[in-house]
């Protein structure tokens, strides 16, 4: 049986003038300008999270501490994998301010290969349903282009390992797999439905992490490496500890399970049966979803929408249940719809979309994250993903409408 080429060669525009302008990508790219553009002229583009990543690879280079314990920590402090600062080495070779304005860049490609490999797999949803589908994720976009964090390129690499999975080049799947689990290890939550498909996939993902994650012993040797990491975990832990509840927590699972009870006068001191809950709920769904849809494309996109209801992070994160919606709508177009369904899907995609930081403000944007309204909405997509099949058929695409995975191939 002959291979297909791998996805994203496969992704390259069509560049003839008239069609170019129509394209969605012209828009995206257009959108970003002007963006950048209002960002500057109004003094706001600061990226400070990119800020920590440009010191953190200088740092790293030097063999020096990359996290904060001893001493006072910046207003962004570094709190990633110690090798996610060799990937902004590069960067170092320009001034911060170029190196700035290259990663806003950057991050604007990556919304445009998201674009596109959701389109390669699960097909085009129409002009209004596309614009629909910006429109939802503008909030989480908005934040992630102000402050330059990298939930884009996890985004991304979720997507490319899932592409490459199904063209069965399991290799470099794992490989990307791997990459988006260093960058934020919540992304592990696609393993499990990938690595229950093809068990060769979970070869070059571990071997890959181990290559990834031994990188600092170059740079700060074999004694200094494990003291790097023990670092990086006390840095998290106290970070959590301090800036956890007001940070995010409201939109995870745990978060709402505690809001829930405090509307009742129960006020929990201590997490467990939250985290219980949100853990718990989090493995039923991904097991329901892989039965229901045996292993198909819904189901993996059902996993990705679960890391922002289980990873205690910025609300831009939420950006990984992009992908889930996208499909929802591809489906919307090509299945019917009974009117329950469609008011539910409306409700939550609502819920979802509607806190747009610069429309709003801080304090009203503010109230409405520590609502929890990104997590209510982000259940509620998984709910009308899970409780309902589609009618029609996708467009023929590598996954062969949410069955390649499940086709023994």
């Amino acid at each position: 049986m002959s291979r297909k080429r791998p996805p994203f060669k496969q992704l390259a525009p069509d560049l003839h003038p008239a069609r170019l302008a129509r394209h969605p990508d012209t828009w995206v790219l257009l959108a970003g300008l002007v963006f950048y553009l209002s960002l500057a002229a109004h003094g706001r583009f600061q990226q400070p999270d990119f800020h920590a990543y440009y010191a953190a690879a200088a740092r790293f280079l030097e063999g020096d501490p990359l996290y904060f314990i001893t001493e006072p920590a910046p207003f962004v402090p570094y709190l990633y994998m110690p090798t996610v600062a060799l990937l902004f080495v590069p960067f170092l070779v320009a001034s911060l301010h170029a190196a700035t304005i290259a990663w806003y860049a950057c991050n604007v490609l990556l919304l445009v290969v998201a674009r596109r490999l959701l389109a390669r797999q699960s097909g085009d949803p129409g002009a209004a349903r596309l614009l629909l589908f910006f429109a939802a994720i503008g909030f989480a976009i908005e934040r992630e282009w102000s402050v330059g964090n990298l939930n884009l390129l996890n985004l991304a690499l979720g997507l490319t390992a899932i592409s490459l999975a199904a063209e069965e080049h399991w290799g470099f799947a794992g490989i990307v797999l791997a990459g988006a689990m260093v960058a934020k290890p919540p992304a592990g939550l696609l393993v499990f439905p990938l690595w229950a498909r093809r068990r060769r996939l979970v070869l070059p993902t571990v071997l890959a992490g181990a290559a990834l994650l031994a990188a600092p012993f170059f740079f700060y040797g074999r004694h200094g490496t494990p003291g790097l990491y023990a670092e990086f975990a006390r840095s998290t832990a106290d970070f959590h500890q301090r800036f956890g509840d007001s940070f995010k927590y409201r939109s995870t699972t745990a978060g709402l399970w505690e809001g829930l009870l405090s509307l009742f006068g129960v006020r929990l001191h201590h997490h467990w049966s939250g985290l219980v809950l949100q853990y718990g709920l989090a493995i039923a769904a991904m097991a329901f979803a892989y039965r229901r849809f045996r292993g198909g494309l819904r189901a993996l996109y059902v996993s990705l929408a679960l890391v922002p209801l289980t990873a205690l992070s910025d609300y831009q994160v939420f950006l990984l249940t992009a992908p889930l919606i996208y499909h929802l709508l591809c489906e919307w177009r090509a299945a019917r719809w009974g009117g329950a369904r469609i008011a539910t899907f409306a409700v939550a995609l609502f819920l979802y979309g509607s806190n747009w930081h610069d429309l709003w403000g801080d304090r009203l944007s503010k109230r409405m994250f520590d609502a929890g309204i990104e997590g209510l909405g982000t259940w509620g997509l998984i709910a009308c993903a899970l409780l309902a099949r589609p009618r029609g058929v996708h467009r023929e695409s590598a996954w062969r409408a949410d069955a390649v995975l499940s086709s023994g191939r």
